[in-house]
């Protein structure tokens, strides 16, 4: 072996040794709890895409969920606004805005003929929406929103062959602190005012929750005369 060879031999073996320590070093860093598997953990996020609670990661569907929390600091406040953080969903306006059209992978049906049935099966609490235009008003003390991508009418009907969007609101609960007020004023005339609150009729046994939203908003034209 000429001495070439010999030195690129030791640099094998030191750049061998040098990984090794390394390893070891950031290993001994993780037993010391710099850095901590179960502190960089996914959230869990429970679904019913399959009418039954659970885990986002065990459903086999091509699911969307965004919880209420992320709703807030997303500042998503309504069907338009939620379609900028679920892939393949679209939600358009025909002539006004009580005519919405929902589609998802590009599947969706006109909401100009009341007569049609929509493609995209809208569900609150499980319950049906027939009318797609039923569900552009604001999001309000909602827990999580699923979006369901693909025919869905195993579960969820007929109604559903592009997919389905179940919103889930708050559930009530036996806290007596759980509920809130909101105040929202802005330009033209904003006024929205949100309430919830969840009472407790018998104690572990038997609670209700109350919703109330209120929106209101002056409108604007231009006037252009000519003489």
């Amino acid at each position: 072996m000429n001495n070439s060879n010999r030195g690129l031999k030791k640099g094998y073996i030191a750049a061998s040794v040098s990984l090794i320590l390394s390893t070891h070093i950031v290993a001994q860093e993780q037993n010391d709890g710099v850095i901590k598997k179960e502190d960089t953990g996914l959230e869990i996020i429970m679904v019913t895409a399959q009418k039954r609670s659970q885990n986002l990661q065990n459903v086999p569907i091509a699911v969307t969920a965004i919880s209420g929390n992320a709703l807030a600091e997303a500042a998503i406040k309504d069907m338009f606004d939620l379609q900028a953080s679920v892939p393949s969903l679209t939600i358009s306006q025909s002539q006004s805005s009580t005519t919405p059209q929902f589609s998802i992978r590009g599947v969706g049906t006109s909401s100009q003929n009341f007569g049609l049935e929509s493609s995209v099966g809208i569900y609150v609490d499980g319950v049906y929406r027939a009318r797609q235009s039923s569900m552009i008003n604001n999001f309000v003390d909602v827990e999580v929103v699923e979006v369901l991508r693909g025919p869905q009418g195993t579960l969820f009907g007929k109604n559903t062959p592009s997919g389905a969007i179940h919103i889930r609101n708050v559930a009530p609960s036996h806290d007596g602190n759980d509920g809130f007020i909101e105040a929202t004023l802005g330009n033209y005339g904003l006024k929205n005012v949100s309430f919830a609150k969840s009472f407790s009729a018998i104690e572990d046994e038997l609670a209700f929750r109350v919703t109330a939203f209120s929106s209101d908003r002056d409108g604007y034209i231009r006037s252009s005369a000519s003489i």
